[in-house]
């Protein structure tokens, strides 16, 4: 049964950190044992450095901060487009290479609460996409090869590539909350929970916790208790 960690406060630094105190001696095993750690952060700067001091608290691990706007060595991957055809694409070398990678991301308010939360973020922040031209001038984004139904096959693959092996989500400043988990699927349920959302109502957290990369049934998670209701 995966674990959520929670912990409560304003103060991102603080927050981050008793959150990864609440996951136990298996963050500490996690930080003493990795050889190389890529950060993937969409989160503040604070945010950030309070991961990296969580960590080198324990270890002198080499680790590797990864924003969503820097494109340094890439790898070709691929992404589905339809039935037997995939669309070539190119992601960051980096996540690749480290055997941990750890993902910071914010919560995000309103609508974004239903699907951008640690597994959407880090998919978007490691899948690089050319310039287009559009009325508006020169734009990267991903939405025109997430249309309809394909959005939820391409991010459940994008994940099952190279899948996060812990995810922070930092509430501190929009909802006084911060998750976090070894198991991204699970964190990002039990947030959609909390929002008042169904997490099995979106296909590519339905998707991996079908291909056991995950699980989101709230029942299978261990949960502080008082945190959710029913």
């Amino acid at each position: 049964m995966p674990k959520v960690a929670v912990a409560e406060g304003n103060n991102p630094s603080r927050a981050i950190r008793e959150a990864l105190d609440n996951l136990g001696d298996a963050f500490i095993d996690l930080a003493k044992s990795a050889k190389s750690i890529c950060i993937v952060s969409t989160g503040s700067v604070e945010a950030t450095q309070a991961v990296i001091d969580a960590i080198v608290l324990h270890s002198r691990v080499p680790i590797h901060v990864l924003s969503a706007d820097d494109e340094g060595d890439v790898v070709e991957a691929t992404i589905p487009r339809g039935d037997d055809v995939r669309m070539p694409i190119r992601r960051p070398r980096s996540v690749f290479d480290v055997d941990v990678v750890i993902s910071l991301v914010p919560m995000l308010a309103g609508h974004h609460r239903r699907t951008a939360l640690s597994i959407e973020q880090y998919c978007f922040a490691t899948w690089y996409v050319p310039e287009r031209r559009t009325a508006h001038g020169f734009v990267r984004s991903h939405e025109p090869w997430l249309e309809g139904e394909l959005r939820d096959v391409v991010l459940a693959d994008l994940y099952a590539q190279r899948p996060i092996d812990l995810a922070i989500i930092d509430g501190a400043a929009t909802a006084g909350v911060t998750f976090a988990s070894f198991d991204p699927v699970a964190v990002d349920a039990v947030v959609m929970h909390t929002a008042g959302l169904d997490p099995e109502s979106v296909g590519y957290l339905l998707a991996l916790s079908r291909q056991g990369i995950g699980v989101c049934t709230l029942s299978k998670i261990d949960i502080p208790l008082g945190m959710i209701s029913s």
